[in-house]
């Protein structure tokens, strides 16, 4: 029996009429505020994907999800409601209002669809059985990216994006191996007469949670050799289906400002080739054993691949690891209260080594080869890019050399009180002016030579005080002014903010309260320092701090002199976009800021004497 217009309104009882009609205006509204918000997501968004999928295949008509399990494979179908007709198999008959009685009954269907609908076949051409776990009607998961309905400014091709409409039959199949796993499994979409996909189908598999390609589409048979001993080798025979991530094993030198780090991602089950892990496949961590791994393979990593920088040997002298998993998005760092699965476990270890300038040259000599790894991609990352290189048992060593012409060191700056509540004072043509005084009054008194004396020496010092007017001035406080005007107040916390920022960028935490000494006043060192810390310091995912790329939309609101001395309190607002780079993947933050500072001039120079940061949150959030 054909699907016909009697399965629809049946459907569409599931989603009224109002609700409909509701989802559309939204989305017009939606499509208006993404036109601005989604330019500007790729850079400012904060987010620890380092994956941006490019084919749309994540937001097609038809969505399947295919999981490889020891059992069977397990597909999640998500169906557009549009295309019901080419899955017609897979709907239940009460979802029918008209009579039904002549349709086949639900085990023949499943039958058709597992040897014309979606399929699975084993090498031989044998399809898999298959039966339906759960079936239902849902609006679509969100899979949209910065990219979805965007132009390609260098192609002028526009990303694909959804169906308008967001309803979907979801279903969940099961297609069983009976207790015989084949080596080899072929997948295909539904087919018409002409041999062509009956339905648009984009997918995504995973081997025993391991990715083994990002989202495609589905246009045709995909055959798929299965690695049962390790799914990481799980590939499929079309080499443009296929992860992001393709090496077990990647190391990463990162030359930045205070610091250089060397960090090292690796697969958990190859570390066995050189700590006696004895991992199994499919084997699960537990909190503690994850503690342990990445203590022991932090040390292991700390102690080999020897780095020389400026040609002299050097120890890190702080190391760190997290686990990681790889997902469609990219890499995930697990939290340390979940198990983990071994086969699709990362461990990520940065080794920091701080260095006050940019050195000339930095090499490691890499040493970690086996077997499984014969080697090494390579990344150095400076501000000039990302250099790739690789490493071999034959030519083990990573190198970079400082090339950087326009590097301009971040330093600290004193801010200095200039104009702020001052008059310059002509020290010199007062003094001469005193003088003149002075002959005047003596003049008028005396006679004879005594007065021409006196008259010659005012003349001489009035002369004296017009000509010095411009020498040796002196900066004088006004006594009756306790603060500064507000454009001199918001530039002094400008400047305050951006030598913050420098501060943020030495690698431990006794650093950047030494380098935060000379902004602060010596009462409130302490406070302020820890304040910074704990809010102005953006730290993500595998530790460390994001470097401040830009400060914008600075405002101070209910700006207020001080009673006592030279200063100002003020309501402080600004926003912040920051970077930072682990594991070849970039951590992006946009963050508004709001809290209360009390600037005070000490030694000339303007320095914080209070901070807290009564706000820091995502725009969108």
């Amino acid at each position: 029996m054909a699907l016909g217009d009697s399965f629809r309104p049946r459907f569409s009882m599931k989603w009224p009429a109002w609700w409909c009609r509701l989802r559309e205006t939204l989305g017009h509204v939606s499509l208006v505020l993404g036109a601005f918000l989604v330019v500007t997501s790729l850079t400012l968004t904060p987010s620890s994907a380092d994956y941006l999928p490019l084919s749309g295949a994540e937001v097609a008509n038809n969505v399947a999800e295919i999981r490889i399990q020891n059992d069977g494979i397990h597909i999640q179908l998500e169906i557009y409601v549009g295309d019901a007709q080419e899955f017609a198999e897979l709907i239940p008959d009460e979802w029918f209002e008209t009579d039904v009685t002549d349709r086949p009954d639900k085990d023949e269907r499943l039958v058709v669809f597992a040897e014309k609908g979606l399929t699975v076949r084993r090498e031989d051409g044998t399809a898999l059985p298959v039966r339906i776990s759960r079936i239902e009607p849902l609006t679509r998961i969100d899979r949209t990216t910065a990219l979805t309905g965007q132009r390609d400014p260098m192609t002028g091709r526009e990303f694909p994006k959804p169906p308008d409409d967001p309803r979907v039959v979801f279903a969940e199949l099961f297609y069983d191996f009976e207790d015989n796993r084949p080596d080899v499994v072929e997948i295909a979409p539904p087919t018409n007469p002409d041999g062509t996909p009956g339905a648009t189908i984009g997918f995504v598999t995973f081997d025993r949670g391991v990715p083994v390609a990002n989202f495609a589409y589905l246009s045709g048979p995909a055959r798929l050799k299965i690695d049962w001993s390790d799914p990481w080798y799980s590939r499929f025979a079309n080499p443009n289906l296929r992860r992001h991530h393709q090496s077990g094993l990647t190391t990463y030198l990162y030359v930045e400002p205070r610091e250089l780090r060397h960090e090292t991602l690796i697969r958990v089950r190859d570390l066995d080739d050189w700590l006696d892990l004895g991992l199994s496949p499919g084997q699960h961590l537990s909190s503690s054993d994850q503690q342990k791994l990445k203590s022991n393979a932090s040390e292991l990593l700390a102690r080999r691949n020897s780095v020389l920088i400026d040609g002299e040997p050097t120890a890190p002298a702080s190391y760190r690891a997290e686990l990681l998993t790889i997902t469609t998005a990219g890499l995930q760092v697990v939290e340390d209260t979940n198990t983990i699965n071994v086969d699709e476990a990362f461990l990520g270890v940065i080794l920091s080594f701080p260095w006050r300038d940019l050195p000339e040259s930095v090499s490691v000599h890499w040493d970690m080869f086996s077997d499984n790894i014969t080697s090494v991609p390579t990344t150095a990352i400076d501000a000039a890019g990302p250099f790739l290189g690789g490493a071999t048992p034959d030519d083990p060593n990573i190198k970079w050399r400082n090339h950087l012409l326009k590097y301009e060191d971040p330093v600290i700056a004193p801010v200095p009180v200039a104009g702020a509540g001052r008059f310059p004072l002509p020290v010199l043509s007062l003094i001469a002016s005193a003088i003149a005084l002075g002959g005047g009054v003596i003049a008028l008194r005396s006679r004879g030579s005594a007065r021409k004396v006196a008259v010659g020496m005012v003349f001489v010092s009035i002369t004296g005080a017009v000509l010095l007017w411009d020498v040796a001035k002196v900066d004088v406080r006004n006594p009756m002014q306790h603060g500064p005007e507000p454009a001199d107040a918001t530039a002094a916390f400008a400047a305050l903010l951006r030598n913050i920022n420098t501060a943020n960028l030495e690698g431990s935490r006794e650093d950047r309260d030494t380098a935060l000494a000379s902004l602060t006043t010596s009462s409130s060192r302490s406070d302020v320092a820890a304040e910074v810390n704990r809010a102005l310091a953006l730290r993500v995912p595998g530790g460390g701090v994001a470097r401040v790329t830009d400060v914008s939309e600075l405002m101070l609101e209910e700006l207020s002199p001080l009673e006592n001395g030279f200063g100002f309190r003020a309501l402080a607002a600004w926003t912040v976009r920051a970077h930072a780079g682990h594991w070849g993947h970039t951590h992006r933050r946009l963050v508004e800021h709001r809290a209360l500072v009390e600037i005070v001039e000490e030694d000339g120079n303007w320095k914080l004497d209070g901070l807290t940061v009564i706000e820091a949150r995502l725009p969108d959030a």
